[in-house]
C-alpha cells in the first residue's frame, strides 16, 4: 500500500497500512498532532529524532529511540542498529494488533535512511514483500530517495544512484531477512586480526600511478551506561537505552615498518598490489561484537565504509567486495578505485 497525504503545509507517508512516515524537516510536532488528533486520535509516535517537542507535544505516546539518530546522524549510510529493528518492528506490529484502528508514525530526521531500513524489515516481517531488495524498492516507490550522482571524469558520462541502495543498508535489511528465517542468530564476540586493501586506490596520482596514504578505523556501537533503560519483558512500550559510537582501533595510532623502512606508516605493504593493517597484537587484542563499522581514510579524508554485524559472520574471513563498500561502490566508472578493489577481514570467534 503506497500513500502520500498532503495538505498546504506538509507530506506524510504510508509505506504500509497504518503505518505513517513523517519527516522533521517537512512536519512540525504541532503540524503532526493535529493531523493525527483530528482522525480520532488512536496513535503511536516512534520517535528517531532528539526533538525534545515530540514528547511534550505528545505525552504518554511517544516510544523514543535518540540514539539512532545521535551518533550517526553524520554517517548517511548507517543502518539502524541491529537490536533496534527487532524491537520497532515488533513495537509496531504490538501496538496496530490491539485496535484495528490504531496508527502508528515514525517521527525521524529527514524521512530517510534509518526510517527507511526500519519500515522496509517492517514490509519483510509483514510478508508484504518477498526480500531485502524488494523491501527497498518499496519504500523507495512510495518515499523516493536521495540521489547520488557520479561522472566519469574521463567520458563526461553522468549516473545517477539511488541512495537507499547504499550496501549497508541492503545489508542490513538483508540481516533481517535471515533473522526472520533463522530466529535464534547468536551474536558472538570476534577478534579481528588483520585488515587488507585489495589493489590501491588512484587518489594521489602525483605520488605514482596508484597511490594513497590509508588508515582504517574500527568502531563498535555500545550502548550508554545510565541512560535509558530498556524493559524486555514489554517490547511494544520499551523505552530502549542510548547507544554510541566507540572508536576500539585506529591504524594511525600504531606504527609499522613498511618495506622501504618507514616506521611512520600505518600498515604494512605487503606487495605492489595490496595493504595490510595489522589489528591484533599480542597483549592488546581488539575484540568487536554487534554492530560494527570499518572506515577506510586517505590522508584524514573518508573514503568508504562498510557497516556489519557479528551475529551474521559464518567464518574467519569476510570479504567486502567494490560493490558493498559504502561511497566507494558509487565509484561506477572505476576512476579512482579498480574494478577488483575489496577489503578482507582476518577475525576469530573469541
Amino acid at each position: 500500500m503506497s500513500l502520500v497525504v498532503e495538505n498546504d503545509a506538509f507530506r506524510l507517508y504510508t509505506v504500509a497500512p497504518r503505518v505513517l512516515l513523517a519527516s522533521a524537516e517537512d512536519v512540525s510536532p504541532i503540524e503532526l498532532y493535529g493531523f493525527l488528533e483530528k482522525d480520532g486520535g488512536l496513535y503511536r509516535i516512534i520517535n528517531l529524532t532528539n526533538d525534545i517537542e515530540i514528547e511534550e507535544t505528545f505525552p504518554g505516546r511517544v516510544d523514543q529511540y535518540p540514539t539512532v539518530v545521535q551518533n550517526l546522524i553524520e554517517d548517511r549510510t548507517a543502518p539502524c542498529p541491529f537490536h533496534y529493528l527487532y524491537r520497532i518492528c515488533q513495537g509496531i506490529d504490538a501496538y496496530l494488533t490491539i485496535d484495528p484502528s490504531n496508527v502508528v508514525c515514525l517521527y525521524c530526521p529527514d524521512g530517510f535512511h534509518m526510517s527507511g531500513v526500519i519500515l522496509s524489515c517492517y514490509l519483510l516481517q509483514q510478508n508484504k514483500v518477498q526480500n531485502a531488495i524488494q523491501a527497498l524498492d518499496e519504500f523507495i516507490k512510495t518515499r523516493g530517495s536521495p540521489k547520488i550522482m557520479q561522472v566519469d571524469k574521463s567520458e563526461g558520462a553522468e549516473i545517477l544512484v539511488d541512495a537507499m541502495h547504499s550496501p549497508s543498508f541492503v545489508r542490513y535489511v538483508s540481516y533481517f531477512e535471515m533473522s526472520l528465517l533463522k530466529p535464534q542468530t547468536i551474536n558472538y564476540e570476534y577478534q579481528i586480526d588483520s585488515i587488507r586493501m585489495i589493489t590501491v586506490p588512484n587518489l594521489c596520482p602525483s605520488l605514482r600511478e596508484d597511490g594513497c596514504f590509508p588508515h582504517i578505523t574500527i568502531d563498535v556501537l555500545v550502548p550508554v551506561e545510565g541512560s535509558l533503560q530498556y524493559d524486555e519483558r514489554d517490547t511494544a512500550t520499551a523505552r530502549p537505552r542510548c547507544s554510541e559510537i566507540m572508536t576500539v582501533f585506529s591504524s594511525l595510532e600504531e606504527r609499522h615498518f613498511t618495506k622501504n623502512g618507514d616506521v611512520n606508516a600505518p600498515f604494512v605493504e605487503s606487495s605492489e598490489d595490496s595493504v595490510t593493517f595489522p589489528v591484533s597484537v599480542p597483549m592488546k587484542p581488539v575484540l568487536v561484537q554487534g554492530d560494527i563499522r570499518l572506515a577506510l581514510y586517505n590522508n584524514g579524508e573518508l573514503m568508504g565504509k562498510v557497516w556489519f554485524h557479528t551475529a551474521f559472520i559464518d567464518d574467519n574471513f569476510l570479504i567486502f567486495s567494490k560493490h558493498v563498500i559504502d561511497d566507494i561502490a558509487n565509484d561506477h566508472f572505476h576512476y579512482l578505485f579498480n574494478q577488483d578493489f575489496r577489503l578482507e577481514i582476518m577475525l576469530h570467534r573469541v
